[in-house]
C-alpha cells in the first residue's frame, strides 16, 4: 500500500505535515485510512483553532486588567498573531488552487523523471536538494525557538502581583491563553498543557511555512531547466529530428518549450490566485510580531536569558521572511532571464517561423513573473527592506514606550 505520492522536492514537508493531518494527499489507494486521517485532520484542527480562541480570551483579559503590563501583552501578540494567520493559511491550503499546485508539482517531477535526461535530472534534482535543506534547516530553528518558550519561564523569576492586601507571585508559563483554572494555584498542569499546546502550535506554524516556502521555491527549478533547455536548443532540436527525420524539428522542440513556460505562467497565476491575499495578513503580521518581541526587551532588564529568548525569536522570524521574500525575488528575475536563454539559443540558424516563434516567447518574457502581496505588491528583497515593513514595528514601539510613560 503507498502512504504518500513519491516527490522529492515535498518529501520535508509531505513527511512532517502528515503528522498533524495538514497534507493533502495520502492513502489514496486505501477509502477506509483516507476517511480517519480526514477525521484525525479536522480534530486537531479544531484544537489548534480552540487554542488559539483561548489566547485572544487572554489578551482581552490582559487589555481589562487595571495594571496593563505591555510585556505580558506583546509576549501574548507574539504568538497569537503567527498562530491567527496560520489558522487562516491552512483553511485556505485545503483549497483547490492550492491542491491543484501540489498535484501538478507531483506530477512534473514524474515527467522529469520519466524523461531520463540526465541535465535536467540534475538540474531539478539541486532545486529539491537545496529545498530539503532549508526546510531541515528551519525545523530545527522552530525546535530550538520552541525549546526556548519551554526553558523560559522555569528561568524568570516572575514578578509581585498586588491584590488587596495579598501579594501574589505571578509566575510565567510558556505561552498565554486562557485557563478554566487559577493557572497560579495549579502551575504544574498550566505549565504540562502549555507544553502540549506549544508542541502541536509550533508544529502547525513550521510545517505550514514548509509547504508554502517549498512550493514559492519550486518555479524557480522549473524556470532554470527551461533556461538550461533554451540556452541548449539546438542539442533538443537534434533529438527530436532524429526521432523524427524531418525539417519540423526545431519547430516542435521550441513548441514544447512554449508549452513547458505556459505551465509555469499558469502556476504562478495559481498562487496568486490562492494566496496573495492571504500574502498581505502575512506581511503584516510579520511586521507586527516582530515589533512585538521586540518591546519585551524596551524597558526591561537586559540579561542573558532574554536576550537568548529574543534572538532566538527573531532569527527565526527573519529567516522565515527571507526564505519567502528571496526566492519570490528568484522568480522575478528568473523569468526575466529567459530573453537572455534564447539568445543564446542559436537563433540565428533557424527557420523564419521559429524565429517568429523565439520573438514572441522574448516579448512575453519582459514581462516578468511576480508572487504578489495582494493588490498592494509584489514579493521581492525590496520588498522585504522597504520602509512598509519597518514602519508598523516602529509605530508599535513607539506607542508601546507612550504605555511606559
Amino acid at each position: 500500500m503507498t502512504i504518500f505520492p513519491r516527490n522529492k522536492h515535498l518529501k520535508v514537508c509531505m513527511y512532517s505535515s502528515s503528522l498533524l493531518g495538514i497534507w493533502p494527499f495520502i492513502f489514496e489507494e486505501n477509502p477506509t485510512l483516507r476517511q480517519l486521517y480526514q477525521l484525525y485532520s479536522n480534530f486537531m484542527l479544531v484544537y489548534y483553532t480552540f487554542f488559539i480562541g483561548t489566547a485572544y480570551m487572554k489578551l482581552a483579559e490582559l487589555l481589562r486588567a487595571d495594571e496593563i503590563r505591555m510585556d505580558d501583552i506583546s509576549a501574548n501578540l507574539c504568538i497569537t498573531l503567527i498562530y491567527t494567520i496560520t489558522i487562516i493559511r491552512q483553511i485556505m491550503l485545503r483549497g483547490k488552487g492550492v491542491l491543484k499546485m501540489i498535484r501538478y508539482i507531483i506530477d512534473t517531477e514524474n515527467k522529469i523523471y520519466a524523461a531520463k535526461d540526465e541535465k535536467v535530472i540534475e538540474a531539478y534534482d539541486r532545486c529539491a536538494d537545496l529545498t530539503i535543506k532549508l526546510s531541515k534547516i528551519y525545523l530545527a530553528i522552530l525546535f530550538v525557538i520552541t525549546m526556548s518558550y519551554f526553558i523560559h519561564p522555569l528561568l524568570e523569576g516572575g514578578y509581585f502581583l498586588q491584590k488587596g492586601n495579598e501579594t501574589m507571585l505571578i509566575r510565567a508559563l510558556p505561552l498565554s491563553s486562557w485557563f478554566p483554572f487559577d493557572e497560579q494555584k495549579y502551575y504544574w498542569w498550566a505549565y504540562a498543557w502549555h507544553v502540549v499546546d506549544a508542541c502541536i502550535g509550533a508544529s502547525f506554524v513550521t510545517y505550514t511555512d514548509i509547504l508554502m516556502f517549498s512550493m514559492i521555491v519550486y518555479p524557480t527549478g522549473q524556470l532554470k531547466i527551461l533556461d538550461y533547455i533554451l540556452r541548449n536548443f539546438q542539442f533538443y532540436e537534434a533529438n527530436v529530428a532524429d526521432g523524427r527525420g524531418d525539417d519540423r524539428a526545431s519547430y516542435l522542440a521550441f513548441r514544447e518549450c512554449i508549452s513547458k513556460h505556459r505551465d509555469i505562467i499558469a502556476y504562478v497565476d495559481d498562487f496568486n490566485g490562492s494566496m496573495q491575499n492571504l500574502m498581505i495578513f502575512d506581511f503584516l503580521q510579520s511586521s507586527l510580531q516582530i515589533a512585538s518581541i521586540l518591546t519585551q526587551v524596551f524597558g526591561n532588564e537586559i540579561t542573558l536569558v532574554l536576550l537568548s529568548f529574543v534572538g532566538t525569536f527573531f532569527v527565526g522570524m527573519i529567516l522565515r521572511l527571507i526564505l519567502y521574500y528571496y526566492f519570490a525575488n528568484e522568480v522575478l528575475i528568473l523569468s526575466v532571464g529567459l530573453a537572455g536563454a534564447i539568445w543564446d539559443s542559436g537563433w540565428c540558424v533557424q527557420t523564419p517561423r521559429v524565429k517568429y516563434m523565439m520573438v514572441v516567447f522574448m516579448q512575453r518574457a519582459q514581462k516578468s513573473l511576480k508572487l504578489f502581496i495582494g493588490p498592494f505588491g509584489v514579493m521581492s528583497l525590496q520588498a522585504f527592506l522597504s520602509v512598509s515593513f519597518a514602519e508598523p514595528s516602529i509605530r508599535v514601539i513607539r506607542f508601546n514606550f507612550r504605555l511606559r510613560s
